[in-house]
């Protein structure tokens, strides 16, 4: 027999535990407190529990915020996150029992909330997207927006792959004549240039002037060209669309179409 209930400050030991074990991908689990009890908007009435035994085995957690529908329209609306049931009570319904419960209180009431939204994951979403629960998936418009605050790690991996005997032979093959500087100057990431020449790759986060081959555009849109491993492919489309911008000579830019093997291997780092 399961007890359902409102979340008391004697339950954070438990709740935190379960959430860290649900979660651990994420930070490896130890993000509640930050998430919950040092947030601005925390309201401890808008998190349910589950019991069994006297054991808490499930949790349901509801933030308020506010949704700007346009310039002069503001909503109310809830995030459901972190909903957490530990693996041997799962498909009994605790998940929605949790959920309902939250619907009652007063103090989802008081909000007045126009929307209860979430970011479901795709082995969730046939499952949480029923009308028992109220929720129903609705066509994203938003964009994905990424930013970058330090190139350290890609710099990092380049200088480890200047330790691989099989760079200096590809290095040596494409730029036996001349070196070629290129500038990454990407929105939403600070400038990086990557100088390679016969015998290695060096990696500097800033613009070093005059580049031989300077690329513009999305940090976002950049960082999706190294998923599947279909760099080149994508590159194409990204040149067609006008999404990615790529400036520099011709002999220049055949050099970096054939040094793409080696400058997608550093690039990995991003994914």
């Amino acid at each position: 027999m399961y007890r359902y209930r409102k979340f008391t400050t004697n339950d954070v030991e438990a709740v935190r535990e379960l959430v860290k074990s649900s979660f651990p991908n994420f930070l490896g689990g130890n993000y509640w407190e930050w998430k919950f009890l040092r947030n601005p908007d925390f309201d401890p009435s808008l998190i349910a529990v589950a019991e069994k035994n006297g054991k808490i085995i499930g949790c349901c957690h509801w933030l308020s915020r506010k949704i700007n529908i346009s310039g002069s329209l503001e909503i109310n609306a809830i995030l459901a996150a972190d909903l957490a049931v530990s693996p041997e009570h799962r498909r009994r319904g605790v998940a929605k029992s949790l959920s309902l419960l939250l619907r009652e209180t007063k103090a989802f009431k008081s909000k007045r909330a126009k929307v209860i939204y979430t970011f479901p994951d795709p082995q969730l979403t046939s499952r949480l997207h029923r009308p028992t629960l109220g929720y129903v998936p609705i066509k994203s418009s938003t964009r994905t927006y990424s930013k970058l605050l330090s190139w350290q790690k890609v710099i990092q991996k380049i200088k480890e792959m200047n330790t691989e005997p099989r760079l200096e032979t590809k290095t040596q093959r494409t730029f036996s004549s001349s070196p070629l500087t290129l500038l990454l100057r990407l929105r939403g990431a600070p400038p990086l240039t990557i100088q390679i020449d016969q015998r290695s790759l060096r990696a500097i986060e800033g613009s070093v002037e005059p580049a031989d081959v300077l690329i513009e555009g999305d940090f976002a849109t950049f960082a999706s060209l190294r998923v599947e491993k279909k760099t080149k492919s994508k590159l194409l489309k990204a040149l067609i669309t006008g999404k990615i911008k790529v400036k520099g000579s011709p002999i220049c830019l055949f050099k970096l179409y054939r040094s793409l093997d080696v400058l997608e291997n550093a690039l990995h780092t991003l994914i």
